[in-house]
């Protein structure tokens, strides 16, 4: 199909964005390959569309604290690829490069993709097991928001008519921080019916500290907080059977979806496997680490 007909503005200051977006359903237009596709098909009807290329950052830098902070026209691709986040950020690089096909991860952005929120997103699994925040500006003011919390239903991030998320920031993670991303894909459509991100941190071969972020699972991404205590003092000799045991918890009380892909008692099992996948490849790569420091 064809979109209909959309005002564009292609703005020079941020303060010329955010004036722009008081018009009637104007929407941004970062990397589009979220927004153009619902277009075409008339599921999203903008009146304009305001392209934020010239006014918003891209990168990844490291701040002073030993995080990370990424510019919200990061593509998937800069992030999967970035050097600065490595290591304890791994699963970060991992969900990124697991958007979409090549196409789509060099030009679909990082910003973008995080405020469409859309509940299979490869990226709110990291994003909720890093402790990711975003920050928001609006007319003449600034704020930072966590991730966990930012999607309130699917499609609809905290965010007002006229704020626009300039940053992502990924805390400093302990030493010894390590993480990893597993998801089991839908073999139409390349999105998770269920996906992981695990970090954690060990000490004498045992996890001391664990995160999950869950995606696909429910309409909105979150954290299994019962399924990261269970985890806790897990270690290689315990076995495979011990962890996917430790794990049976992750969706309890959650309202898990049931769509074309997947039945909602296939995306529970689906959740379980993913997140035991998860924290064992991020327990293997603390290990490797811990035997080489």
């Amino acid at each position: 199909m064809i979109p209909a007909a959309v005002g564009y503005f292609r703005p020079d200051s941020l303060a010329d964005a955010h004036e722009a977006l008081a018009t009637e359903d104007a929407k941004i237009l970062a990397g589009g390959h979220s927004l153009i596709p619902l277009m075409k098909l008339r599921l999203a009807r903008p009146s304009m569309l305001i392209d934020v290329s010239r006014v918003l950052p891209a990168g990844v830098r490291v701040t002073a604290d030993g995080g990370a902070s990424i510019g919200a026209l990061t593509t998937w691709r800069d992030v999967a690829t970035a050097a600065e986040l490595g290591g304890c950020y791994a699963a970060l690089r991992s969900s990124a490069g697991s958007i979409g096909d090549v196409q789509v991860r060099n030009r679909g952005t990082i910003g973008g993709g995080l405020c469409h929120a859309d509940p299979s997103a490869d990226i709110h699994a990291a994003a909720l097991a890093l402790g990711a925040s975003v920050i928001v500006t609006s007319a003449g003011d600034e704020r930072s928001e966590k991730f966990e919390g930012f999607v309130t239903a699917p499609y609809e991030p905290r965010l007002g008519t006229q704020d626009i998320v300039t940053w992502v920031c990924l805390p400093a993670q302990p030493p010894g921080a390590s993480s990893a991303y597993e998801a089991v894909n839908d073999a139409a459509s390349g999105y998770p019916v269920a996906g992981a991100a695990a970090l954690l941190v060990t000490t004498d071969h045992r996890i001391t500290t664990c995160r999950i972020g869950l995606t696909g699972v429910s309409s909105v991404p979150l954290r299994p907080s019962a399924a990261e205590a269970a985890v806790l003092g897990w270690s290689d000799p315990d076995g495979w059977a011990d962890l996917r045991s430790r794990l049976r918890s992750v969706c309890d009380g959650v309202k898990v979806m049931a769509d074309r892909s997947a039945a909602a008692n296939y995306r529970a099992a689906m959740a379980q496997l993913v997140s035991a996948r998860a924290v064992l490849r991020a327990y293997k790569q603390a290990e490797v680490a811990g035997a080489g420091s």
